[in-house]
């Protein structure tokens, strides 16, 4: 009897056990203290969120390398994003603007060569340095649109800046 009773609630447990599992975790009061020194302190806990392991960082070092890896997987997603629109029909003026930012994004490519090799090397001096330039990249494909109606790249440009922000606090912090 008590086998044919639990069978019930299995199926309800499985949906339960799931559901806590996709509740991403709050982050690391780490994270709150590095992101309150960003221009946006919710865009960037939001953006550190994406990732499972802020919720236990405690540590700038790992917290550094996380910051690396989503400026990589938010700058590779936002070419991509940006190569998709340039085959959309989007008019000459709006296909110079996706030129500007695509050329941004091929640099940020580059910068993320230097970005991981500076990590590796704890060299946090280029580190800070370098997540500057991808920055200024993306300021400079958010420019290219900011006398346009047309806004595409909604806040991918603005993550990427908050998230090279927190790079530079968190550089400044180690060096120290």
């Amino acid at each position: 009897m008590p086998s044919s009773l639990s069978f019930p609630f299995t199926p309800l447990l499985l949906v339960l056990l799931t559901a806590a599992a996709a509740v991403p975790s709050p982050p690391s009061p780490l994270v709150h203290d590095i992101c309150n020194q960003t221009s946006s302190p919710s865009l960037c806990v939001e953006a550190f969120s994406a990732d499972p392991q802020t919720a236990t960082t405690t540590n700038e070092t790992t917290m550094v390398g996380t910051a690396v890896r989503l400026v990589g997987n938010t700058s590779g997603s936002t070419y991509i994003y940006i190569s998709d629109l340039t085959n959309q029909p989007v008019g000459r003026a709006g296909q110079k603007r996706l030129h500007i930012c695509e050329m941004c994004y091929l640099s940020v490519s580059y910068d993320m060569l230097l970005l991981s090799s500076a990590l590796s090397d704890k060299s946090y001096g280029a580190l800070a340095s370098q997540a500057a330039e991808v920055a200024a990249q993306a300021r400079r494909c958010d420019a290219a649109f900011s006398k346009s109606t047309w806004q595409p790249m909604g806040n991918r440009n603005k993550v990427l800046v908050v998230l090279c922000e927190a790079i530079r606090v968190l550089c400044r912090s180690i060096g120290h």
